[in-house]
């Protein structure tokens, strides 16, 4: 048995007392996992770590599902898991050419994000090695599928699958391609699940923090994850439409604020994230200037300004200009602050200093009209 700390080239990984490395199929497994990390498990490649039956899928993106969510730290491999550090708990057989690889990604400080997640995947042995594979088919083999037009839904057995939903689903997007003049929208695949932690778990993820969710949309993939137990969910959807209309430098405050806009309009939710931003912006708090926004560099206060930063240039941008405002929006270059300002002072014809005006303007009305 091995206990304590094995060092990599690049990567201190430590390992529990339960990995038995005096079973040689443990060890290559381990050495497996090693490897896979020193070698750019965030690069978007053929990866010879990696089994080669999901690499043929086709996935235009790193065939790494647990991944998707690290890209959000916004830090290469090398840092994110010299912070956190791989503790590998276990490497356990499922049968003679599977076995199941848990792996907690652990601070060395008692800070509150301690525990970062703790990942499951699987190696397979396939064409006379072992190989690491993602764990997804693990749960949803055993799950239903319905399928509408262009969307395939995957449900857990026991669920009561909500047939008005699904066709509200398909006219919702069949009217926004309308509107955005998208001649067709690409097949794919929505999982619905009961909460965010079974959603981790198609993720690979025992446990569920980071960047913990009640949707998320794999482009690459064609795939939406939701954990809102419901068919209908139009924000995901706007995602899977503007990566039909294939802009890679759409900035991420646009894209979230035309996904809100577009799909949660009048709502609760929408409405509640704009007074968020307007409490503070209208208060003249000292970060909180559309600049700063605009950058990612206003003060955290316990929200993602990006969605009602990016809800609030959509609705400038609509009344302005209308549905031909917004495509024009999407497909614009938007990959920096300075070309946000650019494009939507274009299409909306203001200066800067106008829009601006006109920003603080709605945001004011929200807090008029709903503040509590």
């Amino acid at each position: 048995m091995v206990k304590g700390q094995i060092v990599s080239d690049t990567i201190d990984i430590n390992v529990s007392g339960r990995v038995d490395t005096s079973n040689i199929d443990v060890l290559n497994i381990y050495q497996l996992f090693k490897t896979y990390l020193q070698t750019r498990p965030d690069s978007i490649r053929v990866n010879s770590c990696w089994s080669k039956v999901e690499q043929d899928k086709g996935y235009k993106g790193n065939i790494a599902l647990f991944y998707t969510p690290f890209y959000n730290l916004g830090a290469d491999p090398k840092t994110i898991f010299s912070i956190w550090k791989p503790f590998v708990l276990s490497i356990e057989q499922e049968h003679k050419t599977k076995y199941k690889i848990r792996v907690a990604l652990i601070k060395q400080n008692n800070d509150p994000d301690k525990l970062l997640t703790i990942l499951n995947l699987n190696a397979v042995y396939e064409n006379d090695k072992w190989v690491l594979q993602n764990t997804i088919n693990d749960f949803i083999e055993s799950w239903n599928k319905k399928s509408y037009k262009y969307l395939n839904y995957y449900f857990p057995p026991g669920y009561s699958f909500n047939v008005t939903l699904a066709a509200k689903s398909i006219h919702f997007c069949d009217s926004i391609a309308k509107e955005l003049r998208i001649n067709k929208v690409d097949t794919f695949s929505y999982f619905i699940c009961s909460n965010p932690d079974q959603m981790g778990q198609l993720f690979g993820y025992d446990f569920f923090y980071l960047n913990y969710t009640s949707g998320l949309t794999i482009k690459w993939r064609n795939e939406i994850y939701s954990a809102q137990h419901a068919e209908f969910y139009p924000h995901e959807f706007m995602h899977m439409l503007f990566k039909t209309i294939n802009n890679d430098s759409i900035n991420y405050i646009v894209e979230e604020g035309l996904a809100s806009f577009l799909g949660e309009f009048g709502t609760d939710k929408y409405r509640n994230q704009i007074l968020l931003l307007a409490k503070d912006y209208l208060a003249k708090l000292p970060s909180y200037t559309l600049d700063n926004l605009l950058n990612n560099s206003a003060s955290w206060n316990g929200y993602q300004t990006a969605y009602p930063t990016g809800s609030i240039l959509a609705e400038i941008v609509y009344e302005n200009a209308g549905f031909n405002g917004i495509r024009s929006l999407i497909v614009s270059s938007t990959i920096n602050d300075q070309l946000i300002y650019d494009v939507i002072c274009k299409i909306t014809k203001m200066n800067k200093q106008q829009l601006e005006k006109e920003f603080r303007k709605k945001l004011y009305t929200y807090d008029l009209k709903y503040k509590k």
